[in-house]
């Protein structure tokens, strides 16, 4: 018998791991949003929520700048200059 990786077992061990990391980032986020996003009674500091709005908003125009089609865009584009 050899030993190495059994690739009857990589779909399996690779759908664990996906659903540990997103475990924990969901518990990480649910955290970190208790722990700095509301104050003591329990409101929205405002700062910090703009914070995550702008956070947010990064995070969405990266995403899609990442797209297969705008990235085709902006070659094309370029090209043009």
């Amino acid at each position: 018998m050899a030993w190495g990786k059994h690739t009857t077992l990589f779909p399996q061990v690779s759908l664990v791991l996906l659903g540990g990391i997103i475990f924990a980032g969901t518990f990480l986020g649910y955290w970190s949003a208790r722990k700095f996003v509301l104050s003591e009674d329990g409101c929205v500091d405002s700062g910090i929520a703009q914070f995550v709005k702008w956070t947010l908003r990064l995070i969405g125009i990266v995403s899609i700048l990442q797209a297969p089609e705008v990235k085709q865009e902006w070659k094309s584009m370029a090209a043009k200059i």
